[in-house]
Order: C-alpha cells, then structure tokens, then sequence
C-alpha cells in the first residue's frame, strides 16, 4: 500500500499471498480502519482501476495449481543450498549511501519517484544472503516550498527500478530514508513427511497432507507464525530449488469459489460507489463492516493455513524454519532530487488525459494548454519533446516552439541555447528568454554549482548569474564530479591537480595520475612513484610504487590501493595492509 489504499489490491493480497497465520475480524478491522482520512474519489478510482485484476485472479485459480503436479526425472532436477543465516554483507550494505538520487514525474495529479543507484557508480542496492530482510522506511520529505512532512510517509516504496507512487504534485528536493536490516540471531527446524506427519508446535499443529511428484501440500495451524523459509528435500536429502507456492486461508479447490464471491460483493461496492451512494468516507467504511462480516473469506475460522508449494525435483519432506530471535541496525542516509527545482523555475509540468497542465511550486495548475502531450522540463521555462523545443509564455499562457538544435538550463539561472547548425557557440538567455551580453561558448559545462563556459580555443571561464565569465589560467579539462570539495582538473600538458567547488585551483596541476578523494586522502603519481595526499596536496605517504593495479573495497566498502599486482596494498587510511 502507499499513499492511499487499493482495495481490491489488498484483498488480492490477504487471499493469495504469505501473511500472518491470524484470520479473524481483527483482520477485517484493520483492513476497513486502513481506509481512515483516505478521499472518497481516490478509493472509486482504485476499485475502478482494480477490478479488471480481480476478474483475471478468479481465472487464475480455475484449475490453474492441479495442472504443475509432475514427476521429475532425477538428471532435471535442480537444487539450490542448504538454509543459513548469512550476515557477511551487512556492514557493507549500511555503508552503502552515498550519493543517492531520485528522478520525479508528474502525471494525473500524481507525483512518481524513481530512485538512481546507492553511490557515486550508480548501484542498485546491496543483495544480502539467507535470514536477513531490508527495508527502505522514509522519514522526512523535503519539499520545495518549503514544506517538511513526517506523518502517512512510510508506505511510499524507495525502487531503485521502477516509478512509484509518492502522493501530491509538489516538487521534493530531498528525502531522509532508513534503511533498516534485520537478521535472524536464533532459529527452530520442524521437518515434515509421509513418515513424520503430524509435528506439534508453539501450541499449534504442523500436518503434512500430500506429496506427488514436485507437489507438497501441508498445513499449519493459524496461531503459529509463518515460517522464515521452507524447504523441499528429495529421497536422498537434497535441497530441492522451488519453482511456486501458494499460501491461504482455505482449502486447494475453494479459492476460486472464495474469490468469485468477493468478486460479486465488489461490484456492488463499485456500483454505490459510481453512484456516490456514500456521503464520505466514514459511511463507506461502516458499508465495509456490515457486509464485509458475511462474506464467506472473513468467516472462515477452521483455525487452518493451507500451503502448497512446487519444486524442480520429486519431494518427499520440507523442513520449515521458524525465527526465534532477531537483530535489527539502521542507517538513516538523505536521497536527493536529480533534476532539483530551482529558485527561478517558477513552474513545472504535469501530463493529463488531454493536456499538459502546468504547476507551480505548491502543486497549484496555473496554466492549462489543451491538446500538448509528451512534454519534458529542460529547466527554468524552457521544454522539449521528440520534435521541437519550446518556451513557455506565460504572458501568452502558451507553448512558443524553437526552432534551436539544442537548449540547456543551468543551476544558476542561466540558459544556453545552441541555434540551428550544430557547429555554431552556444548563445546565452535569461530564464525568462532574453539574451544576455556574453561572449558565446562552443561548450558549456556544468559542475556541481560551477557552470563553465568553454571557447574553441580550449579556454575555460566560470559564468556567473549573469553569464559573466573569469577565466581560470591554464585549466584544459574538467572532471564532471565534486567529491568532498575536490574536482580533479588537467592543465593543456595534461598535468593534473584539484579544483574547489569555488572554482579555486586548490592544488596546482603537477600530477601525472590521480583519483578523486576518499575520507580526506587519495593516491597520485608524481616524480616517478605514487603518493598518498591530503585534501590541501600534503603527502602523506610515498609508497615507492610505480604503477597502480587498481581500487578495490574492503568489506565495508572502504577504499584499497592495490600495486604491483596486488602484492603491496593500503586501506583508505593509508595504512599497509598484510597480504
């Protein structure tokens, strides 16, 4: 669930899926008071949007399980390991967060977030071993009016895939998230078979019912928690790889008629809705608890929790892991918006069924232009889709199309505009699409908060609000990252050295190789050997070597200066590590 409620989704959820054994109208409670404050319009759109999924799942379960049940030849089988808590990434995976980002989309009134890898080399996160589960929890949302929001955020999902749901059309400008890790400290093994049917435990009753070929079928009473992991072993032990499961509150063969049934008493529930049958949602909610408590689903109190599961081999037994303790550690790191709204963006861009709505800084439509689609924000008012580029004339309360071969927005303001031949400089606009008295640049570069514009002679000078430009003496390249204040920069013989993010050459250029900075200290090449140097260019350590295999990470992720194929290594302190 995020922001609001689905319906049918949640039904879906509590009818096919792993959940706490529990069954009764403590769950219909909680189900109906999760609809509290939720708007009456946006749970219509939910069951209207739904409904269709719900229809497919009762297809789903006619017949679908009876059809996987085979036998396995013993050469096709395929196994997978033995259980076993694995903590060995743990540290590694809260020191993860570094330079987090997040792209935001606006569309339908809805804002959608995508989040863009853990650190500086765009990583997905960390996967950790067996007995450990993650979770990503926002705390605090940063918006850009100045709006700080703690309270109904912790459903919104952090993917690093995919877009999610992340609630109103307000642009966010950072995002503090916990990461939180919890691992498995103690655990029981309960293990079933034809020869070991019936299994008492925690006061509850563990039956094994059925095996045939990859198929087991067995059941737990409902006061006993879920287990951790189950695992199928063929008739020599093996640990059999799963290939689908099926958990619920009912019988194999009773689902689909369980899920028609809900499915009818949902269509009721669409048509009051459509019908706006209910004053507010409180009324809803009342409409819920009275016929909710007769469908069939809720009622079921056979005190049972059916689990069927399927394996890559024939199984004979499954073990079922039960945690009997747990540890928890957290990490609270600051995600930040990719393409930021800056201070003179006064509006952004929402896509509608039928027109590009456009917004300011507060989530308000301030300009509505029919008919657009397919638009996306360079910056400032400026926009593009596949064909053209375009300003937004707000005077006009229209879209003026250019006729331009490239349009660039800057942090500070600035906006360079590349006319219609690809050869020509860049030319220089305000935000409002006034050119300003620059000189124009054959290329502009962004760093950081530094804008640099670069002249086909290969001069380099820092522009500031109002495109003036200082020239930087003997700066020939740029690298496109600040890391801890530190950009690395050449000279035209290629000497390399440290720029500020003032855009103060900080260490002069002498260096034959360098990296960026780690925890305050990198490795460069001078004279002949590489040396370990401070942030102001002190060395700290020569290390005599003359060549520089590569950086590994240690377990923690921390920096390792490998040399002379890894017989000679320091830690990101500087420190000679023993081979």
């Amino acid at each position: 669930m995020k922001n609001i409620i689905y319906l049918i989704t949640v039904l879906l959820t509590i009818a096919s899926c792993t959940k706490n054994q529990s069954k009764d109208n403590t769950e219909l409670n909680e189900f109906v008071a999760a609809l509290d404050n939720k708007p009456l319009e946006e749970i219509k759109e939910e069951v209207n949007t739904n409904i269709k999924q719900f229809e497919s799942m009762t297809k789903f379960f006619n017949g679908s399980f009876s059809n996987d049940i085979k036998t396995i030849n013993k050469e096709d089988e395929k196994y997978e390991e033995p259980f076993k808590v694995d903590t060995t990434g743990i540290n590694k995976a809260l020191k993860q967060f570094k330079n987090v980002r997040f792209s935001q989309t606006y569309s339908d009134y809805k804002s959608e977030l995508q989040f863009i890898g853990t650190n500086n080399d765009t990583k997905d996160p960390i996967k950790l071993g067996q007995g450990v589960t993650q979770a990503f929890i926002p705390k605090k949302i940063y918006y850009h009016d100045g709006e700080v929001r703690t309270d109904s955020i912790e459903d919104y999902e952090v993917d690093f895939n995919f877009n999610e749901s992340w609630g109103k059309t307000k642009p966010i400008d950072s995002i503090d998230i916990t990461f939180k890790v919890d691992y498995i400290k103690d655990y029981d093994v309960v293990e079933i078979s034809s020869e070991n049917p019936t299994v008492q435990y925690k006061g509850g009753e563990i039956n094994f019912i059925k095996a045939e070929g990859n198929y087991i079928y067995f059941t737990l009473s409902d006061t006993i928690a879920s287990p951790t992991k189950v695992q199928g072993h063929n008739d020599e032990g093996k640990v059999l790889d799963r290939s689908g499961y099926s958990n619920n509150g009912v019988a194999p063969g009773d689902e689909e008629d369980i899920l028609t049934e809900m499915l009818g008493y949902f269509k009721k529930l669409q048509k009051k809705l459509n019908n706006d049958d209910f004053k507010d949602t409180a009324e809803l909610q009342e409409y819920l608890k009275d016929n909710l408590s007769n469908v069939d689903f809720f009622n079921d109190n056979d005190g049972i929790f059916h689990k069927q599961y399927y394996y890559y081999g024939n199984v004979k037994s499954v073990k079922l892991f039960f945690k009997k303790a747990t540890e928890t550690e957290e990490k609270t790191f600051t995600a930040y918006n990719h393409e930021p709204i800056r201070e003179n963006d006064a509006l952004i861009a929402m896509q509608t069924e039928d027109a590009i709505v456009f917004l300011n800084n507060k989530g308000e439509p301030k300009i509505t232009i029919k008919g657009a689609e397919g638009l996306e924000s360079i910056g400032s008012n400026f926009y593009e889709d596949y064909d053209h580029f375009y300003y937004l004339n707000k005077a006009e309360k229209k879209l003026d199309t250019l006729l331009v071969y490239s349009v660039e927005a800057f942090n500070n303001g600035l906006v360079g505009i590349l006319p219609e031949q690809e050869n020509e400089d860049y030319i220089l606009y305000s935000s409002d699409y006034k050119p300003l008295k620059s000189r124009s640049y054959w290329l502009i570069e962004e760093v950081g908060d530094l804008l640099f514009g670069i002249t086909s002679d290969k001069k380099y000078y820092i522009l500031d609000d109002k495109a003036n430009g200082t020239l930087v003496p003997g700066l020939a390249e740029i690298n496109d990252e600040i890391v801890e204040d530190r950009i690395v920069v050449k000279d035209s013989n290629s000497k390399i050295g440290f720029m500020n993010s003032k855009g103060k050459i900080v260490i002069p250029f002498k260096y034959d190789d360098a990296r960026d900075f780690e925890e305050g200290i990198t490795t460069v090449e001078f004279n002949g050997t590489y040396k370990l140097i401070d942030l102001n260019g002190k060395v700290l350590l020569d290390t005599k070597q003359d060549d520089l295999d590569y950086q590994r990470e240690d377990d923690e992720g921390k920096r390792i200066y490998s040399f002379d194929f890894g017989r000679t290594k320091y830690n990101y302190k500087g420190e000679l590590l023993e081979n």
